[in-house]
């Protein structure tokens, strides 16, 4: 399948898959706009970094660096972030179930593998040693729904873990990874300044989201174009027939063992995505309609640049050949539109007066 990227850049986190759907036709009978112009949200403010997290971003760095190393410990207690060696069985009333054993297994503490609690109970374990885990199976529990919302005793053996050592920030080590910044004091200012520009974008992100969501739910779909649909329930059908293909799976076998789902939940869903992406892109016409927003050719031309370089494509001909220029037309006048409404919008922070 083709990549799947933003018809939404401006808010970044609504990402639908590249249907090319018939848009040029008014819109008007199909959906009835509601107010859109004005909508006034409150939201959170930018998160401020603090020290720990510029301690964490430097780790990580020197790590990807190949400025750390990696030591085995066969005593000691596990720690958050090392890959422990384990058995385990699991048992409910004593029983164990199926699916819950394995041995020599490595898990990464903190990696959000296992259910939660199993994990976080790890910490501070001896290694060598076997301990019980008490953990609550979530509900639901798609991966076996008849443990959802069970109390469980996993048995752990911990055989030995693997530590990252990442060593002390030093004048050296900065300008071995950094091509600017010279001291400790620097470069920590440095990754603190790109960190709060994150958190920025985050916000923005996050502000656009909840403008454009209120945006949706105050228009009323009248129809929703078949065609349309059953282009995003084909979309959405293929993308996950060929995960399921990668895993030598026909499609309903991968919903089962994967996903805990059936074929007819999994089409119920695509029918309610198709149907949700049809409507996101009627009331974008319809606010295109009503306010004369159309893409220009320097628009294009940027647009297209931006989203080339965006998904690491060596040429706009490249992606523009294989997405056709329609569509990309199709999804930088969402963005305008998205854009458009956001900055009509009043934005107030919580906590605020």
């Amino acid at each position: 399948m083709k990549k799947i990227f933003s018809c939404l850049a401006a808010i970044g986190c609504l990402t639908m898959l590249l249907t090319a759907c018939n848009n040029s036709e008014d819109t008007t009978a199909d959906v009835v706009l509601g107010q859109y112009k004005g909508i006034e949200v409150t939201v959170p403010g930018v998160e401020e970094v603090t020290e720990e997290d510029i301690d964490n971003e430097i780790r990580n760095v020197l790590i990807e660096e190949g400025k750390s190393t990696t030591e085995t410990l066969e005593s000691g207690t596990v720690a958050d972030g090392d890959t422990v060696n384990i058995d385990y069985v699991g048992k409910v009333d004593g029983v164990a179930f199926d699916n819950g054993s394995d041995t020599d297994f490595d898990l990464t503490i903190g990696s959000n593998q296992f259910i939660d609690g199993f994990e976080s109970s790890l910490i501070g374990k001896e290694i060598g040693s076997t301990v019980d885990i008490d953990v609550t199976f979530p509900d639901p529990y798609q991966n076996n729904p008849d443990l959802a919302g069970q109390p469980a005793v996993f048995t752990v053996t911990i055989h030995s873990a693997q530590r990252t050592v990442v060593p002390d920030l030093t004048d050296e080590l900065v300008q071995e990874i950094s091509e600017e910044d010279t001291t400790v004091a620097d470069y920590r200012e440095t990754i603190r300044a790109q960190l709060q520009q994150e958190n920025e974008n985050i916000q923005q992100s996050n502000t656009a989201l909840t403008i454009w969501t209120t945006v949706k739910n105050n228009a009323t779909v009248n129809n929703y174009p078949q065609e349309d649909v059953q282009a995003y329930i084909d979309d959405m059908t293929e993308y996950y027939t060929s995960y399921a293909s990668a895993f030598g799976m026909e499609l309903s076998e991968f919903l089962e063992t994967y996903m805990g789902s059936s074929m007819d939940e999994f089409n119920t869903q695509a029918e309610t995505y198709a149907k949700d992406a049809v409507a996101e892109e009627l009331i974008i016409q319809a606010i295109a309609q009503q306010e004369n927003l159309t893409i220009t050719d320097e628009e294009y031309q940027e647009g297209l640049q931006n989203y080339a370089t965006a998904y690491s494509y060596e040429s706009t001909e490249e992606f523009e050949n294989d997405y056709g220029k329609e569509v990309i037309q199709q999804r930088l006048l969402a963005d305008k539109v998205i854009q458009f409404v956001v900055d009509q919008a009043v934005v107030h922070l919580e906590g605020s007066n």
